[in-house]
């Protein structure tokens, strides 16, 4: 919360615990972790650091927090995404708690290996099938232990994991035994929600054995049973509705499946469950096509394209810009902030890791208050400003200051836009409500100015520049812009970055001398502030195009990738990136 505390103190200021506190601690930490209690957090810990001062203090001879100790680093490592050495560490534990014969530990760990490789599964979806399996197999033992330790509390908080694990292997009849286990299991405890789940397994197995009414009764059921659960949220009828609208259209009644469709899909939001909302955008379209309904079921196809995209289950977009990718909204992150790792995944994906650091390091400093990237038509401008810079910088600090990026895309009323844009992020990242709407640019010179005393860094990201051009097509219209981006250059903490197409540079030119900047020395072509955005070398579009394909459902051989990019590139050796895409 204060990185200068640390950055201004010389020599560093070191904060020590005594090696019988640590112990303790840790002992109080594992205890929390291996019962999942609530309060159990591992914020604070720098657990690789505590792991070489217990080996200095000879801590080493102690196998029972060594164990423990790895379990937490494990977790750890799920958290950040290191699934293999999630599952290492988890294994090293697992192997000490076998050998003491302590069952619930070892159930404890079984689950969590589950865990890792259900996400090496979700993350890896060519190769996902053995990824599954070892999900079952140590969910199944998870489950078998916690039977052993007569712990059916646990079993009955997790059976519906394998259940769903199943569910993706398509593994029908052993779900149907599975479900009706659990339904059993969940009644004993009155547990409705996992009731509802039970009911949701059985009604698409019985879709999946063409058994119509039985899935329609059994579909009706969840639903009915989670209108019992206190407090449950909306997406959860999402699958049991889109369950119903399935056995309704076998059943021949298709205005009604068509109707439940669209409840389930305004239930169903993408961030939580984006299969399940993909699912239905495919199930409503190919009854709108049945039905000639052809712009309907166009706009839910390419919705559909959108949402896939976005969540890495399509491996190209075509022609459209590259779009910021989500992650899935759990316990564990934040609906606001994309994950570090997803933000880095999908930087190295299109190829512009190198462009992305270099405009990092522009932001970075003081004499670089404008940033003008140009490029040709498809060279991927917007969907480097949209899917890399965008994400990065709102994970990006600069000199302990946080980083507010703001887009605009539309300037046919660039003023409430822009002030539309800047209240909406000053809203999510610093959960501050304005009390009026910003409708003129001398309220967003107020707003960037007050920016500076919230410890803010203000970045304004003008992208397809050129629009603006279309928009306002002579000097005198065009006045009033220039002047607020002269002001917003004055702010000492914010920046501005243009982004618009090579063939438009030299209307800038306009500006610069219609307008005084002499914070950039009146020279808006500088090489200083002109950023070019060129094709990729062969070898960066053969490296795009393996990590599109790479974690979706689209496999192309190596060959075919050689072949492909041969075609791709032009007499210079270049490949435009849209034809990557």
């Amino acid at each position: 919360m204060a990185p200068d505390f640390n950055s201004w103190a010389s020599p560093p200021i070191q904060f020590t615990i005594s090696a019988d506190d640590m112990v303790n601690s840790l002992r109080q930490k594992a205890e929390q972790a291996f019962t999942g209690d609530a309060d159990f957090s591992l914020d604070g810990y720098d657990l690789k650091a505590v792991q070489q001062d217990l080996a200095s203090d000879q801590q080493e001879s102690d196998p029972e927090l060594q164990a423990s100790l790895a379990f937490m680093l494990g977790l750890l490592d799920y958290r950040n995404n290191r699934l293999d050495l999630a599952i290492a560490h988890y294994q090293q534990s697992l192997t000490f708690w076998q050998q003491n014969n302590n069952l619930h530990r070892q159930g404890i760990l079984l689950l969590n290996i589950a865990l890792a490789y259900y996400s090496k599964a979700e993350q890896k979806r060519t190769e996902n099938q053995i990824y599954w399996e070892e999900t079952r197999n140590y969910l199944q033992q998870s489950l078998e232990v916690f039977e052993q330790a007569q712990h059916r509390e646990l079993v009955a908080k997790h059976i519906n994991q394998l259940g769903e694990v199943l569910r993706r292997l398509k593994a029908w009849e052993e779900l149907h035994q599975l479900a009706h286990k659990a339904l059993k299991l969940h009644q004993n405890y009155d547990l409705p929600n996992q009731v509802a789940q039970d009911y949701g397994f059985l009604a698409e197995v019985a879709l999946e054995q063409s058994r119509w009414n039985d899935a329609h009764e059994l579909a009706q059921k969840a639903l009915e049973t989670l209108e019992t659960v206190p407090n449950f949220l909306p997406q959860e009828k999402g699958l049991y509705h889109f369950l119903l609208a399935k056995s309704l259209r076998n059943l021949s009644q298709v205005n009604e499946a068509v109707n439940i469709l669209e409840t389930a899909r305004n239930e169903t939001q993408p961030q939580y469950n984006p299969l399940l909302y993909i699912q239905i955008l495919e199930e409503l379209h190919s009854l709108y096509f049945e039905q000639k309904q052809y712009e309907g079921a166009f706009q839910l196809k390419q919705k559909q394209r959108e949402i896939e995209s976005q969540y890495g289950f399509r491996a190209f977009i075509g022609a459209g810009r590259l779009q910021p990718r989500r992650q899935v909204i759990n316990s564990e992150n934040s609906p606001n902030l994309p994950s570090k790792h997803i933000v880095e995944e999908v930087v190295a994906a299109f190829g512009r890791q190198q462009d992305i650091q270099s405009l990092l390091h522009r932001i970075g400093r003081t004499d670089y208050k404008l940033t003008v990237i140009y490029g040709q038509s498809g060279v991927g401008k917007s969907s480097i400003v949209q899917a890399g810079l965008l994400p990065v910088l709102q994970l990006t600090s600069f000199d302990g200051l946080e980083t507010l990026p703001i887009l605009v895309q539309v300037y046919t009323a660039w003023e409430s836009e822009c002030g539309k844009r800047l209240t909406e992020k000053l809203e999510e990242v610093r959960s501050i409500r304005l009390s009026e709407p910003i409708e003129t640019s001398a309220a967003i010179i107020e707003q960037l100015q007050q920016n500076e005393n919230r410890n803010l860094l203000t970045v304004l990201i003008f992208d397809q520049f050129e629009e603006f051009f279309f928009t306002y097509k002579d000097q005198a219209s065009r006045r009033p812009f220039y002047d607020f981006l002269r002001d917003c250059l004055n702010i000492s903490y914010v920046k501005v970055i243009l982004s618009l197409r090579q063939d438009y540079l030299h209307y800038l030119l306009e500006w610069s001398r219609t307008t005084k900047l002499p914070i950039i020395d009146d020279d808006i072509l500088h090489k200083n502030i002109l950023y070019y955005l060129g094709n990729f070398t062969p070898a960066v579009a053969k490296s795009v195009i393996q990590s599109f394909t790479e974690n979706s459902q689209f496999y192309l051989a190596p060959d075919l990738i050689d072949a492909l990019v041969e075609d791709l590139a032009s007499e210079l050796r270049e490949v435009r990136p849209m034809s990557c895409r």
